[in-house]
Formats: structure tokens, C-alpha cells, sequence
């Protein structure tokens, strides 16, 4: 299977601070329903399958300038751990199997991406047109453009499981960390016009990573909005698929996360994509940070 190999990510970024006004900008989410149904917004029923698109609400800017971004990676919680065996399902019909919180997960095809390239690992044993013990855990998209005045979608298609029978959750909040990854692209009137490739260069100048907290390859100077991360709810039927009398009329809700390995493995860009220390990719000497 394909595996993103560890980069020494950490030893190219330099000490740049996030602007700390960060949550006055959109952040990197999960697009939100356009038509709302019972299940709005980011809600999704169990069972059912949908096309997510990360929107991508601006490039890195930070003290006056525009960084474009230039590559997006998303990492899926539907590793082994944890494994939701005894509160979700996936089945053949016949014999049920674990129900990871997104399974059957493709990206689109979208030609404002030069590659797009699915990162596949180890998962619970599930059934998607065959019994599996593999998906993909995380999407790379790289090499695209989105100037920082412009909004741009990352987009896949993810299938949910169903809740058990007898278990207590109703509710299931899947977080995805992304990470933009950005070039320097300032004080040009082009900031503000998209054209196709006016980009060549692949230096990368500026991370900003949406996730909770800081990992070894992801340091606090990267982390745009502690606390905030990309998210959607997977909802139980209750019309269909009733909490058990046993749970007193009230549903639990669980939340899952990426270990912070399986973010320092999955959402650093493939190997040779990042300029090495000391290059010269810009004013920043072509590091990352």
C-alpha cells in the first residue's frame, strides 16, 4: 500500500507567528449543505454517503502579505484506533462488520489540482463491495493555486456506517485536520485575479495547519487557531434505528481525532516536495514555516 514517509518536516520551519487575529479570518472547514435538510449543515445520517468539500477560505497571509496556497493535505480518523466495532457496523447483508467513521473514501477529479494523490493505511475490517482491511486515510492535493483572495475546494466522496442497535451514541463529530501549504505571492495586483499556472515555482513559504494542538512536525508556529478543527456529525435515525430504552431517552456523542502520529505521518508532503534547508526559494531562503 502506499505510505506517506516521515519527513523531517520540523527542521524547516523557521520561527514565523501565526497572526493572532486568525479567527477573524474563514477557516479551513467542511463546506456546509447548501439544500438543509433533517440532517443540516454538517450533519450527515448514518448510513448514507456523501461529497465533502473542504473549503479552503484563504491562502497563509500574515503581516500584510498574500501567500497563494499551493498544496492541501486532509487526514480521515478511520485508523485502527479507535476501533467503533461496538458502536457503528458496516455489513454484506449477512454478517456485520466495524464500521469506521468514513470508509469508501475517493477524491474527485478536479483539473485545478496538477496531482491529486490518495494516501491509503491500515483500518478496521469493514465491507464497502468486499470485505477490507484498507482505505484511505488521508488525500493529497498538490501543485494547485488559489491566490489568498480567492476560496477553493478540496473534494471527496466518504460513505458512513450505521449505528449498533444497542448502543447509547446518536452522534458521531469526525474531525479531519488540514494543512495548507503555501508560496509567496505579495503585493501584486495579481492577488486579486486567478489565472490557470501563473504560479511555477514549487517553493513552499508558510504552513498553516488546522488542527487542535501542535505535534512534533506540526510546531505551535504553524497552528492557526488552537482548538479548531475541520469537522462534521455523523447523526443516528432515531425513526428507523431508536436509541434502546436502556439509555433513559438520552443519546452519547463521541468525538474522534488523528493521533498526533498519525498526523506527523500522514499530512507532511510526500518526500522530495519540500525545499531543502538553506535553498533559495524566496526571501525566506526557500524554507517552510
Amino acid at each position: 500500500m502506499q505510505r506517506v514517509r516521515t519527513i523531517a518536516i520540523a527542521a524547516l520551519l523557521t520561527a514565523a507567528l501565526i497572526s493572532t487575529d486568525a479567527w477573524a479570518f474563514p477557516h479551513a472547514n467542511i463546506r456546509s449543505k447548501d439544500t438543509l435538510d433533517a440532517y443540516t449543515g454538517r450533519n450527515y445520517q448514518e448510513g448514507t454517503s456523501a461529497v465533502l468539500s473542504i473549503s479552503i477560505g484563504h491562502g497563509c497571509t500574515h503581516s500584510g502579505e498574500s501567500y497563494s496556497t499551493r498544496m492541501v493535505t486532509a487526514l480521515f480518523p478511520n485508523g485502527l484506533d479507535p476501533d467503533l466495532g461496538g458502536i457503528t457496523f458496516t455489513t454484506d447483508g449477512t454478517t456485520n462488520y466495524e464500521g469506521n467513521a468514513m470508509f469508501g473514501i475517493k477524491p474527485l477529479v478536479d483539473y485545478d489540482w496538477k496531482e491529486i494523490v490518495p494516501i491509503t493505511g491500515n483500518v478496521p475490517t469493514y465491507y464497502n463491495h468486499g470485505v477490507k482491511t484498507t482505505d484511505v486515510r488521508a488525500v493529497h492535493w498538490r501543485w494547485g493555486y488559489i491566490p489568498d483572495n480567492f476560496v477553493g475546494y478540496a473534494d471527496v466522496s466518504v460513505s458512513f456506517p450505521k449505528f449498533r442497535p444497542d448502543t447509547c451514541y446518536n452522534k458521531i463529530t469526525v474531525d479531519i485536520p488540514v494543512v495548507q501549504y503555501c508560496s509567496a505571492d505579495s503585493k501584486h495586483q495579481q492577488d486579486h485575479e486567478w489565472r490557470r499556472d501563473r504560479l511555477k515555482k514549487k517553493d513552499l513559504h508558510r504552513i498553516y495547519a488546522w488542527m487542535k494542538e501542535p505535534t512534533s512536525a506540526f510546531p505551535t508556529d504553524t497552528i492557526v487557531a488552537p482548538g479548531y478543527v475541520a469537522s462534521l456529525t455523523i447523526v443516528r435515525n432515531q425513526t428507523t434505528n431508536p436509541l434502546p430504552a436502556s439509555c433513559g431517552g438520552a443519546g452519547q456523542t463521541l468525538e474522534l481525532y488523528p493521533t498526533a502520529a498519525d498526523i506527523d505521518m500522514y499530512l507532511p508532503p510526500l518526500d522530495g516536495d519540500v525545499p531543502s534547508s538553506g535553498g533559495s526559494g524566496g526571501s525566506d531562503g526557500g524554507h517552510v514555516h
